[in-house]
């Protein structure tokens, strides 16, 4: 190698590691900055539809991390949560910080132009199928719904492999599903393709569904027997497994997964302490919070506490068909006559 080419080497690793030296001190500056106009604010509004036991974790978590910085938290379901921010809205009244709330609702608030921009510190650890177009949310977890039946009363001959399973007529009047189920309705017919989607839910309600609010509820009913299978979250399934429940449960495609999106809002009161705590969230320390709940985490890397429902093919809620829900609520009823 010539003098002029090992010169020429030298140079660009000195300059690239200069370079290196320079964006990191520069991201310490930014950091330590940031953390001291979030000390100044003091706290942080946190709006959360996510269990308690998830949003509290994720409160607490930040507070010990950050001392000086306090959590408000309030912790309501996704509708009530809408209601409450476009009633904030209405009356100019700005009180949320960061939100925490279905996709449907999250795709609701970016219509309406109610959210800001996210912080880029964390997004590249995410797939682009969890982050917003926009960048105006990012999925924290997902909740894949899963066919879930009792083990004393369900031979395996009888277990279901594929939808179409479930309009055999050894089913009739055993299945159970949540009155309001319209995200997953919505996405499997949308999946499936409108007309044979459509098809096979008419079908379905001819099976004399048993309808039951809550998925808790209903994973809890066909443990104790009441119903034989129904639909119910994933990780809530697992979790009664672990505690010896008579359940298990099948993933028939296309497996629908709830989205959880986190937002800043749009002109935050605490900007600051904002991008702090949403950043704590998309961290690999708030996804492994989030994974101890049992919820399948999103961050590349974060394993999920119940490895079987990360397995296969997850099909994430489209939060773009909460644009239509009037139609897809009014298709749910008149399809399975609920009132």
């Amino acid at each position: 190698m010539s003098i002029f080419h090992t010169s020429l080497t030298f140079k660009l690793a000195a300059f690239t590691a200069a370079l290196v030296f320079y964006l990191c001190i520069h991201s310490v500056y930014a950091q330590e900055n940031l953390l001291a106009q979030a000390r100044e604010e003091k706290e942080v509004i946190f709006y959360s539809s996510l269990n308690i036991d998830g949003s509290q974790a994720l409160a607490t978590a930040f507070e010990r991390r950050y001392s000086s910085l306090k959590v408000n938290l309030l912790r309501v379901g996704s509708e009530k949560l809408l209601s409450r921010l476009l009633l904030e809205t209405k009356v100019k009244q700005r009180v949320a910080d960061v939100v925490c709330i279905a996709g449907f609702q999250a795709h609701y608030l970016k219509k309406n132009r109610l959210l800001g921009n996210l912080p880029s510190d964390e997004l590249d650890h995410y797939s682009a199928e969890y982050v917003d177009p926009d960048k105006k949310w990012l999925t924290i977890f997902v909740s894949p719904f899963v066919w879930t039946f009792n083990t004393r009363q369900i031979p395996p001959d009888r277990i279901p492999r594929k939808l179409d399973d479930l309009v055999n007529p050894f089913w009739k009047g055993k299945i159970g599903l949540d009155p309001e189920e319209y995200e997953w309705f919505a996405n499997t017919v949308s999946r499936m393709g409108k007309g044979r989607g459509m098809d096979f839910m008419k079908r379905l309600a001819a099976q004399e569904i048993q309808f039951r609010s809550g998925h808790t509820l209903m994973a809890q009913l066909i443990a104790a027997g009441e119903i034989p299978l129904g639909l119910a979250y994933g990780y809530r399934v697992e979790q009664m497994r672990e505690r010896g429940a008579p359940l298990d449960w099948m993933g028939l495609p296309p497996v629908i997964a709830l989205i959880q999106p986190v937002a800043v809002m749009a002109n935050p009161v605490h900007p600051a302490a904002a991008r702090l705590f949403t950043n704590f969230v998309f961290s690999e320390e708030g996804q492994k919070i989030i994974a101890a709940t049992g919820r399948v985490p999103t961050r590349k890397g974060v394993k999920a506490k119940y490895p079987r429902l990360a397995e296969g093919r997850i099909d994430p809620s489209e939060a773009k068909l909460g644009e239509e829900t009037d139609y897809w609520v009014n298709a749910f009823r008149s399809t399975f006559g609920v009132k």
